[in-house]
């Protein structure tokens, strides 16, 4: 997965470069990097797979290579990102993807198929607030797919 964030101004929408993007997610198998009692009570405290940061470039974009995020209960499909304008100021949420990829996903691609199709959608994840889910648009790109999203910042 080529997960492309482009970050610009509420409003106008100019592009905002030189703005710190994080991103992090879990594993295939629904595991996060630096976290104890996940599934099986797996502890990967101390590691940090699966999680970046990166500086936006000229045109507010920053494109981060990561696999397609897998599940874990009571949680649709999600990838985290934080968006930070300034050094005391940060926009913090999550980005979904379209139902129908994460069917095609989980039961046509290995390691997902090990767990199957996940047991939260989108729009009954407690985290989703929002009546229509921040969804990235999609695209195949060879074996793989990029991810395009925008997140618009009031300054």
């Amino acid at each position: 997965l080529a997960l492309r964030l482009r970050v610009v101004q509420e409003g106008s929408c100019l592009p905002l470069p030189n703005v710190a993007v994080d991103v992090w997610q879990c594993d295939a198998l629904g595991v996060y990097s630096g976290f104890a009692g996940q599934l099986q009570g797996l502890d990967t405290r101390g590691q940090t797979f699966l999680r970046g940061t990166q500086v936006t470039d000229a045109a507010g974009e920053v494109v981060f290579q990561t696999i397609f995020p897998g599940w874990y209960p009571g949680r649709t499909t999600h990838i985290h990102f934080k968006v930070r304008p300034t050094a005391n100021t940060a926009a913090t949420s999550q980005l979904y993807f379209p139902e129908t990829l994460n069917d095609l996903v989980y039961t046509q691609n290995a390691p997902y198929t090990a767990r199957g199709k996940k047991d939260t959608s989108n729009a009954r994840d407690g985290a989703n607030q929002r009546e229509v889910p921040p969804l990235p648009t999609v695209e195949v790109a060879g074996d793989g797919f990029i991810a395009r999203f925008v997140v618009a910042i009031a300054r």
